[in-house]
């Protein structure tokens, strides 16, 4: 809990520096696990600790035409999306 705090506090400073001329918010949701960065507005990606994962991720990342840019196996998978890494999925290593 106490490192969730601290990063939320690290991008917060981080935003902040560039918040007046570029518009990033971070806002932290602690309920649903994750910090959600927007720059203008616009999503561009939120750091996520599912408990379906063993360390925390960004995802997705957003480009600034709007286009995700990662894929979304294993949090949200996609049709024809390549699946791998099944075993270590299923054993959280």
């Amino acid at each position: 809990m106490r490192s969730l705090i601290a990063l939320a506090a690290i991008f917060t400073f981080s935003a902040s520096a560039f918040a007046a001329a570029k518009g990033v918010q971070v806002v932290a949701d602690e309920a649903h696990r994750r910090v959600d960065i927007t720059i203008d507005g616009a999503p561009f990606t939120s750091y996520v600790w599912p408990t379906s994962l063993k360390k925390p991720v960004l995802y997705p990342l957003i480009d600034d035409e709007g286009v995700t840019v990662t894929r979304g196996y294993p949090l949200d998978p996609r049709p024809g999306e390549r699946v791998d890494h099944r075993v270590c999925l299923l054993c959280r290593c």
